[in-house]
């Protein structure tokens, strides 16, 4: 077994419908993923849902099509300006993103995807 401990930052100032920011994470098999989603200055709303995907994946950072991506849970959506929230799942992904579901109004938001815990599955 390894760890699968990982943080990447997947978005930095981003508000446009859709956007995936720097695409698929790689959990290398982590049991547990959380997305940190923080609401700059000046935000009134909007939404990020967190995905999961088996082929999410390739070489140059080359995305798997949307119908391969599934949604997790609910997206986290704006409560307040300058705040963070998160959502966090007790699910094993082979690949995960976060894609802005709803667009972000006033300001920008940061997202964050960390995975913990032991890579028991091969995901050869």
């Amino acid at each position: 077994m390894t760890i699968a401990n990982r943080n990447v930052k997947t978005h930095t100032a981003k508000t446009t419908l859709n956007d995936i920011g720097k695409g698929a994470v790689d959990t290398h098999g982590a049991p547990g993923v959380t997305m940190y989603v923080k609401f700059g200055a000046g935000t009134t709303a909007g939404a990020v849902k967190l995905q999961g995907s088996p082929t999410g994946a390739g070489g140059e950072d080359v995305q798997a099509s949307d119908a391969d991506w599934s949604d997790i849970g609910a997206p986290v959506a704006w409560g307040a300006a300058s705040s963070t929230k998160d959502l966090s799942v007790a699910e094993a992904h082979r690949y995960v993103r976060a894609k802005i579901s709803t667009a972000i109004v006033g300001g920008t938001v940061d997202v964050y995807i960390a995975t913990a815990g032991f890579a028991s599955g091969g995901w050869d």
